[in-house]
């Protein structure tokens, strides 16, 4: 929450979870993990990220979830005119689209489509599309964001915060990864999801530390593990105790590098129940804090 949040009353631009293109057709379902599920949070959640952090709107997506069941795949690609009068007043534009996948490994041949629609002119005002091989997935949906994007203006010169690095087209396929665990942990620790629905956790926790460490300059990495960490600690995961020393060592080196991560350090303290760390730290934080930061620090506190 301390982080740098878009201007007070900036127009809004949403992101719908993308559809999976079906080869025959089949119901809207809740389903486990894949590859085609995940995508179809993991890109439109990326796009708004980016958006948040290189144009003056407040970017929101949204996803459908059945609860307990976890979140819903559609084979039928939203039909944007019925959007128009369900997304919040503010809305300038959102997006829509669908991801498929035939083919499988490095045989793999993917396909997107992204429509931009314009609640101004209540039309679509751009429909982008392509396909790629798997080596090619991150080009290929970087292209189609920066055509699919390039006319809604508000452009920055600079990031809304001046750490954040747009993953380039050999990392994202692992970004959009990390982006869609991120969002079941989220789900998890909301109680949206039974723990029991959950597989292949570990993976889940380490894979933004795997990450930060192959790509160090990615700070973005580095919030989404000690994030993780956070919800792992909500949502009393029993795998959590296994990361604390690798955590902590993290933590250390991003003390020493002054990166913005290490000011999620009191989190992590408080997960592990390092009270001594928690309370010498709230009583030196700095006189220049921000009142969110103080605030965060005191609810972490007491949680």
């Amino acid at each position: 929450k301390f982080l740098t949040v878009s201007p007070e009353g900036a127009p809004e631009i949403g992101f719908f979870a993308l559809s999976k293109i079906m080869e025959k057709a089949e119901p809207a379902e809740s389903q486990r993990e894949d590859d085609i599920g995940r995508y179809t949070r993991a890109i439109p959640l990326y796009m708004a990220e980016s958006v948040h952090y290189w144009n003056d709107y407040a970017a929101n997506c949204y996803v459908q979830v059945a609860e307990g069941a976890g979140p819903v795949v559609s084979g039928v690609e939203v039909d944007g005119n019925t959007l128009f009068d369900i997304v919040p007043p503010a809305t300038k534009y959102f997006v829509t689209g669908e991801v498929g996948c035939s083919g499988e490994g490095d045989q793999a041949q993917w396909r997107i489509s992204l429509s931009l629609w314009n609640c101004t002119t209540r039309t679509r005002q751009t429909v982008e599309n392509g396909s790629a091989g798997k080596a090619e997935l991150g080009a290929l949906v970087l292209d189609l964001q920066q055509r699919l994007l390039a006319g809604i203006g508000l452009k920055r010169e600079q990031p809304l915060d001046v750490f954040y690095r747009q993953p380039d087209a050999e990392v994202l396929p692992v970004y959009l990864t990390q982006l869609g665990q991120s969002f079941m942990l989220t789900l998890l620790a909301n109680d949206h999801l039974p723990k029991s629905s959950m597989w292949g956790e570990r993976a889940m926790l380490e894979w933004p530390l795997n990450m930060a460490l192959q790509w160090p300059e990615i700070e973005t990495a580095k919030l989404m593990h000690l994030s993780g960490l956070g919800k792992a600690f909500d949502y009393k995961s029993e795998t959590v105790a296994e990361h604390k020393q690798r955590s902590l060592q993290v933590l250390s080196e991003l003390e020493r590098a002054n990166s913005p991560a290490s000011r999620l350090a009191p989190l992590i303290w408080k997960g592990f129940g390092m009270q001594a760390e928690l309370q010498d730290y709230r009583a030196n934080v700095s006189l220049d804090a921000e009142p969110a930061y103080i605030e965060w620090l005191e609810r972490v506190s007491q949680s």
